[in-house]
């Protein structure tokens, strides 16, 4: 419910987490900026990345 009351900071280490045997886990980066995914303790991180166009098109 934290999320829903706008807090969108960190809140776990990840090494708690890594290579622990049968852990699933799917989740978001700090402030949205990406999402962790956890399959059977091996932690993969995707990080958002924005770019702009509007230079190219000039």
């Amino acid at each position: 419910m934290e999320i829903m009351a706008g807090n969108i900071a960190g809140t776990i280490c990840l090494d708690a987490l890594k290579d622990m045997e049968n852990v699933y886990a799917l989740g978001t980066l700090e402030d949205l900026q990406g999402e962790i995914q956890i399959f059977n303790g091996e932690v993969s991180i995707v990080v958002l990345v924005t770019v702009l166009f509007s230079y190219l098109l000039h």
